[in-house]
């Protein structure tokens, strides 16, 4: 088993298909190491000598190697064993579209490698892949039922959710608009329900709610753009800071840092001049706190307090890895 998952928030070659083929082949030589002097023989052949140096080979693998080395693999009429490639997240690809799909129907001839693929339903990937209805599924359609599911649960834990069904018998059809419009992405029914909530705590009306919910985009990147926009022009610079701060730290940060960057925004020589002390736990719930609604005011959840730390909301398109 082999796989890769092309994700449009990554790094560069994450995106590319010199990325996509660095991960199979890192997987199958792992696998089937035997495999390595038929895929790449040339470098196979200078390894024993590099050995006897104790040195490695630093040349870089070129996108051409790479490609070949692949095919001699599919190419092979007997192999030992049979592949299976798990591709994730296709329409996030930063190439050409359609050379990526004749790249991976080349790779589909081989009587001994399978590809299970997923992306969005594309007019390029549905001609390239989804020509067979018995070999291709929707899942939105199979989670349909546990979106809605989940949007009758939280919208009916809401005390206020509860005087609105007997108001009204619409309150169905907001539910179900939320469940069709969410294509099985989980992400965007989390955030969608929340700001629905946030109407019902302030007494919305359905009709209210429903304008709420018509102004959010049904895709996650304009929908990110959308909650951005929503945040006070006063707190653009701070929020800016704290979103950069948290892509560049590569991993969740101590809750700290964010009350430690903001006395460092009023005093740059604050830290010079703290004693070193120990903070009591009275101390650090009151951080906590503070923290808690200053990233709720400046960053719309998009970053959120979990277990101590700050981080980005259920894996946004943002956060690392």
């Amino acid at each position: 088993m082999a796989s890769h998952y092309f994700w449009y928030a990554g790094s560069d070659i994450q995106r590319s298909q010199e990325g996509l083929l660095r991960s199979l082949l890192c997987d199958i030589f792992q696998q089937a190491p035997e495999l390595i002097p038929i895929a790449c023989p040339e470098r196979w052949d200078k390894s024993d000598a590099l050995v006897e140096k104790e040195e490695t080979d630093k040349a870089p693998w070129t996108l051409a190697e790479l490609q070949e080395a692949i095919d001699r693999i599919a190419k092979q009429p007997e192999l030992s064993v049979n592949f299976c490639f798990f591709i994730d997240g296709l329409d996030e690809f930063s190439g050409q579209h359609l050379q990526i799909c004749k790249s991976l129907l080349k790779l589909c001839a081989s009587g001994n490698i399978k590809l299970c693929l997923s992306s969005r339903p594309w007019n390029i990937f549905e001609e390239s892949f989804g020509r067979i209805p018995d070999q291709k599924i929707y899942i939105h359609e199979l989670t349909k039922e546990d979106i809605r599911k989940y949007v009758e649960d939280i919208l009916c834990s809401h005390p206020r959710w509860q005087t609105l069904l007997l108001e009204s018998k619409k309150s169905a059809a907001l539910v179900n608009e939320v469940t069709v419009r969410a294509q099985g992405v989980f992400l965007w029914v989390f955030l969608v329900t929340r700001l629905l909530r946030d109407g019902l705590t302030n007494c919305d009306t359905l009709g209210d709610l429903q304008r709420r919910l018509d102004l959010l985009p049904s895709d996650l990147e304009p929908f990110f753009r959308h909650m951005m926009d929503s945040v006070e022009p006063f707190y653009h610079e701070k929020m800016s800071e704290m979103l950069q701060m948290a892509v560049k730290a590569g991993k969740p940060l101590p809750f700290a840092v964010c009350y430690f960057h903001d006395q460092e925004y009023e005093d740059s020589s604050y830290a010079l001049g703290e004693p070193i002390t120990l903070w009591e736990p009275e101390m650090l719930n009151k951080i906590h706190n503070i923290v808690m609604r200053r990233l709720s005011a400046r960053c719309m959840g998009l970053l959120e307090v979990n277990g101590g730390k700050i981080e980005f909301l259920h894996r946004t398109p943002m956060s690392p890895g």
